[in-house]
């Protein structure tokens, strides 16, 4: 199993350098939870697996490995983010002293799955334009709600709304993200997304 890490942060980087990204003093943590007027939805935790954010993912496929934060006890693994104002916004998986994955938003994809993580800006779409609004203390992607989409094991998967989104899919809610403040952020390692057959081959060939 390949692990990626989580705890999220948002941060602003300049450039997309390959140098471990470091929390630094006078950030502030928060967890992540869904509003909704749907009640299956509403309150639910958010967590990350498989490159992606979820709503009420079951603890049974939490396939994360986490550290410890100082004087706190062990607890489920969530998303913790932390944003920081400068050249960008930029959304980040928080891994200690190495945090080399941010989320990337990517409207030529299905509308589904525009939301993903990857490491040091690789990859196509945009990075910045994250930001928690101080009034409601929701999260936001260039201003835009979440649409999030449920899957056979209960889960909600997330992405960002987008002109391609379809919220009259039945199994689909448009939603708010709001950030609770929160301390001694624990460092976790989440899942990639697994590789397909021609993932594989294409490794093979390099």
């Amino acid at each position: 199993m390949h692990f990626t890490s989580l705890a999220i942060f948002a941060g602003a980087v300049a450039s997309a350098s390959a140098a471990a990204l470091a929390p630094r003093a006078g950030i502030t943590t928060y967890t992540l939870t869904a509003e909704s007027d749907d009640p299956k939805i509403n309150n639910g935790v958010i967590s990350a697996r498989y490159n992606k954010l979820w709503v009420s993912l079951p603890e049974s496929i939490k396939d994360a490995e986490c550290g410890q934060a100082p004087n706190v006890e062990w607890e489920s693994p969530v998303a913790t983010v932390f944003l920081k104002k400068a050249f960008s916004d930029q959304l980040f998986l928080y891994h200690g002293s190495d945090s080399p994955q941010q989320f990337v938003v990517n409207y030529l994809k299905n509308y589904r799955s525009n939301l993903s993580y990857t490491y040091y800006s690789h990859g196509n779409g945009a990075f910045g334009a994250w930001a928690i609004a101080s009034d409601s203390q929701r999260l936001s992607f260039d201003g835009k709600q979440f649409l999030a989409c449920a899957q056979p094991d209960g889960s909600y998967s997330l992405s960002v709304w987008s002109s391609n989104s379809s919220p009259k899919d039945k199994d689909c809610s448009l939603i708010y993200i709001r950030a609770t403040e929160k301390p001694n952020p624990v460092p976790c390692e989440y899942s990639d997304e697994p590789l397909t057959e021609a993932d594989l081959l294409k490794l093979a060939n390099l």
